[in-house]
């Protein structure tokens, strides 16, 4: 019996758009679409600061970021897919990937995936990042960077053959590769990067043949503007950008639109919404908090 690489069922009922851009485009990174939220910042560095009293754990904003995307692609669970074999599958388990930057080693592509990201509150959810994080940076021998290094050895030329072969058997015919130290759907739902930690504000990634991830978020750096508040007064608030890219043929605007307000409404009004990101309450159960 061969394992397979996800848990995956295919989309039933598919709208006439999707089958339409099924059709129109025919890549990875033929359709990308990218779209930039600017949040603010105020309530969730508080809230940032709470967690870390109470859980004396070093919660951070990414941290934050992925777990409310986790918990919105529970609630929208028509966004927590991939295509394979020119067909929309939807994954049975919300698994987010962080890239993880690594000391001395400046084109290192290595990253951890926390899964099940869904059913486990933020402290779990840091904890995990926190912890897998410093083991893949710690150990040359993690699965995750010992699975790449097999590729020093490989031609140039032959690299896109060869992860478009990798990537074809592990999606389109969904094969587990951990017999050859490949791990199993390494890149998960959904990809979050912090360029905020490189110094940066604003920063488009692209998709990638990888993982089928159907999206990729970079957590922009925290920086301070003018805006006019409920009062019409101007005052100066920290925010931040999520830069977002994600593939047309998967996700349409008004998907794009609900995932947006949802991820807005919770990252501005955590304290408001703190049953779901500490693990209270599921994320498929969500509801908009009436304004005050």
């Amino acid at each position: 019996m061969v394992l397979k690489n996800v848990q995956m069922q295919p989309l039933k009922n598919p709208s006439n758009f999707r089958k339409l851009s099924m059709g129109n485009w025919g890549k990875v990174g033929d359709p990308q679409v990218y779209a930039v939220l600017e949040l603010d910042c105020e309530n969730a560095l508080c809230y940032i600061d709470e967690l870390r009293t109470k859980l004396d754990l070093k919660v951070t904003i990414n941290h934050l970021v992925g777990r409310i995307i986790a918990l919105t692609l529970d609630r929208y669970p028509q966004l927590n897919g991939m295509i394979a074999r020119r067909k929309i599958y939807l994954r049975e388990n919300v698994d987010i990937f962080f890239q993880v930057a690594m000391e001395g080693a400046e084109t290192e592509l290595v990253g951890i995936c926390i899964k099940n990201a869904h059913n486990k509150g933020i402290a779990e959810f840091a904890e995990n990042v926190i912890r897998k994080t410093s083991k893949v940076r710690s150990s040359k021998n993690h699965p995750m960077r010992k699975s790449q290094s097999r590729f020093s050895i490989i031609p140039w030329r032959a690299m896109p053959t060869l992860v478009k072969f990798l990537n074809w058997l592990q999606y389109d015919w969904n094969i587990s590769l951990a017999w050859l130290g490949i791990p199993k759907d390494a890149m998960g739902s959904l990809m979050v990067t912090s360029v905020g930690t490189l110094g940066m504000e604003l920063v488009f990634v692209p998709l990638t043949h990888i993982g089928r991830t159907p999206g990729q978020i970079a957590v922009g750096g925290i920086y301070k503007k003018p805006v006019v508040n409920d009062a019409d007064q101007i005052e100066i608030r920290k925010r931040l950008n999520l830069c977002c890219t994600f593939d047309h043929r998967f996700m349409d605007g008004l998907l794009a639109s609900k995932m947006a307000k949802m991820l807005t409404a919770i990252f501005e009004n955590p304290q408001s919404y703190c049953e779901y990101i500490e693990g209270k309450t599921a994320g498929k159960e969500f509801v908009f908090e009436a304004k005050k």
